[in-house]
């Protein structure tokens, strides 16, 4: 039975699969990134003046790793510059949210039956004039995907349905809670229960990173899948408990510099 790798880089452009593993966030390559700074915008709802742009700008801007903040009010996205060695996208998130914002969720989708460009820009017109609550859908004709922004009343299920009754074939990537063995595969008849955890991850500051981080943990024995969220800092991993269990994935993650906890 094969490892599903799983990723899902939120809102970063991915990185092809056959970047050299030595040519990934090695040492060396920690002392020329350390102090470069990424950007990610994120879409924050109940802003409602500029009173809350100052507020969101002075919260932000006194953690330290952040060099910049701008604020959108219509577009309502917040574009953070931070230093990501200093502090994580998954922590920038959660300030906005205890400041009391609503942020979004966020799903990616598998879209299979795209041909061309035409089917890309069909599914983006369409999907937020059938599916109230889509904030934004981006898609991806080489890697058929569709990655969705969406809230309240808007589920991943009635987005789903939504392409499919255009004629294509969509899917939700399988979740770490829901492992399930192939039925067709002859491994599958033993009685194999998988689980699964979630694991914070720190250090991972561009898509190779996450590249890496991923490739390294299929490799380790009894672990299925990987859904690996780089701005929240994360990885969410189906394993055999039979044969390892989240302890030993988070140090085999350290281990390869990536100092990581268990979320769950």
């Amino acid at each position: 039975m094969s490892k599903v790798p799983l990723l899902r880089y939120e809102g970063v452009p991915s990185t092809s699969s056959s970047i050299p593993w030595d040519h990934i966030c090695t040492d060396s390559d920690d002392d020329e990134i350390k102090d470069v700074p990424e950007k990610i915008t994120i879409h924050v709802f109940g802003m409602k003046c500029m009173k809350c742009v100052n507020k969101i700008k002075a919260a932000l801007g006194e953690k330290k790793g952040v060099n910049d903040v701008q604020v959108n009010l219509e577009e309502k996205t917040v574009t953070i510059s931070y230093i990501p060695t200093q502090i994580a996208p998954g922590d920038l998130r959660e300030a906005l949210d205890d400041m009391g914002y609503d942020l979004p969720d966020e799903v990616t989708l598998n879209v299979g039956g795209m041909t061309c460009q035409t089917c890309v820009d069909k599914i983006e017109r369409h999907i937020p004039t059938v599916v109230e609550g889509v904030v934004k859908i981006k898609v991806n004709l080489e890697n058929g995907t569709a990655f969705v922004v969406f809230k309240a009343p808007a589920t991943p299920e009635q987005l789903v349905e939504a392409i499919d009754d255009m004629g294509f074939d969509p899917s939700l990537r399988r979740p770490p809670d829901q492992c399930r063995l192939n039925i067709e595969d002859p491994v599958s008849i033993k009685n194999v229960q998988l689980d699964s955890c979630t694991l914070h991850i720190k250090g991972m500051s561009s898509p190779a990173c996450a590249a890496a981080v991923e490739k390294h943990i299929l490799t380790l024995e009894g672990v299925e899948s990987v859904i690996l969220h780089l701005l929240a800092a994360k990885a969410e991993i189906c394993f055999d408990p039979k044969l390892t269990q989240p302890a030993r994935i988070s140090y085999a993650i350290a281990d390869l510099g990536f100092p990581s906890e268990i979320m769950d």
